[in-house]
This record gives C-alpha cells, structure tokens and sequence, in this order.
C-alpha cells in the first residue's frame, strides 16, 4: 500500500516556528562524512558509480538503432525509482537471503537475455532494461540493509 497523502504523526510535524538552517544542516552532514561508519559506504558508492556507467554503457553499445537508447535508459531509471519500494516490502514479508537469491536468478536471466537482445536487436532491450533494474536496484537495497545493520552494530 502507498501511503502518499498521509500526514506524520505528532511529534514528527514540523513546528511553524522553526526556520531550517542550511549551513547548519550542511555542515553537519559533512561533519558525518569523515566518521569511521561512514568509511563502510565508500565501497557501497564507488561499486554503484562504477556500476552505473561501465555496465549501462557496455550494453548501450549493443545497440544498433541509437534513436532508442534514450526509451531504454527512460525505462531503467524509471523501473529502478518505483522498484525500491517494492524491494523493502518483499524483505520484509520474504527475508533477506530468499530476496538476495531472487536478484541472483534475475541478474542471471538479464545476462542470458542480454546475449539475445544482442542477437535479435529488437525490442527485446525493453525487457533487458526492466530485468537489469530490477537486479539493479534489489542488490542496491540488499547491500544498504547490510550496511545499515553494520553500522548500528559498530
């Protein structure tokens, strides 16, 4: 269920008085940048950035008809935007390591899938492109509630 609309409770409001600094909430989120917890997110980052522009270029330059690659990258983003949710709502009620397979077979299915796409060059890069967010975004999540529950036992 999707709770847009839905006001925060009592103590969460924010009180009409209060004016945000942003020097003061900047500050302190780069104060938080040089705690040893946070050192564990730099892999986590670096993998994700690297990720991002080796693997989505790589299958980019599968493609023969240019004019689509920005449909498919629309579709990638925007699968991967919506999916984050979902992904939190099947570990919750799955577990972590039954969720952590699923990406696996999905991450297998999008390479299988992409030798075909290269194969065919059809619309099949659609479905490449659904499959590798999916994978994507589910690793993305797995390895930040892993991080998470790092964190706090540190």
């Amino acid at each position: 269920m999707i709770l847009f609309g839905l006001k925060p409770s009592v103590e969460n409001r924010p009180k009409e008085h209060e004016k945000s600094n942003v020097w003061k909430n900047l500050l302190s989120v780069l104060k938080m940048v040089v705690t040893p917890k946070m050192a564990l997110l730099i892999p986590l980052f670096a993998c994700l950035g690297f990720q991002s522009i080796f693997v989505n270029s790589m299958y980019n330059r599968q493609i023969d008809d240019r004019s689509n690659i920005a449909l498919y990258m629309i579709v990638y983003t925007v699968v991967e935007v919506f999916s984050g949710f979902i992904h939190g709502w099947c570990i919750d009620r799955i577990g972590l390591y039954p969720m952590l397979i699923l990406y696996i077979l999905l991450g297998t299915s999008s390479l299988i899938l992409g030798y075909f796409a290269n194969l065919w060059q059809n619309s099949t890069f659609i479905l490449l492109y659904i499959l590798f967010s999916l994978t994507d975004s589910g690793f993305q999540t797995f390895v930040r509630l892993n991080c998470i529950r790092i964190m706090n036992s540190v």
